[in-house]
């Protein structure tokens, strides 16, 4: 289990009530991402939206030229991945590469996530350092990926 990718505490934006609270600093880092990503040439930010009641990640619905992205910003990790924007974004992202300009946002201090590692089986992980929550969590809910394991809606 030592070999394989540890990910941490909070990677599935699940707490306890006693559980002390996320920084904030993943979310406040995605806002101001997605802020300058819209002065640059030709991209429009069309809107940021809070997560839906028991969401993992706020979205950013981002435009260049008439064609449009979805932004996932994870609650509790400065991670990020792009999704397909279509209406079940908000539940079930289907995941796609990074636009060209994504890099403003690896710039801002934000983890750009590639498909190939939002596909990853959640097999291939160690989960050794998630709170006890997550992982019963993980139990009910059965994520095959780590995309399904980061960006979800459980409650």
């Amino acid at each position: 289990m030592a070999d394989r990718q540890a990910l941490p505490a909070g990677a599935t934006g699940k707490r306890q009530p006693t559980d002390p609270e996320f920084s904030g600093e993943s979310v406040r880092l995605f806002k101001a991402a997605c802020h300058a990503a819209k002065r640059a040439p030709g991209i429009q930010l069309i809107e940021i939206a809070a997560p839906l009641n028991f969401a993992s990640y706020y979205t950013a619905r981002l435009s260049r030229f008439e064609e449009e992205v979805t932004a996932l910003g994870h609650i509790s990790l400065p991670w990020i991945a792009f999704a397909r924007t279509d209406r079940n974004v908000k539940l079930h992202p289907t995941f796609v590469a990074p636009p060209a300009w994504a890099v403003q946002y690896a710039e801002a201090g934000l983890t750009v996530l590639l498909p190939s590692f939002v596909g990853r089986s959640v097999t291939e992980f160690n989960l050794a350092e998630l709170l006890q929550i997550e992982t019963e969590m993980i139990d009910l809910c059965n994520p095959q990926t780590i995309g399904e394991l980061l960006f979800n809606c459980w409650d």
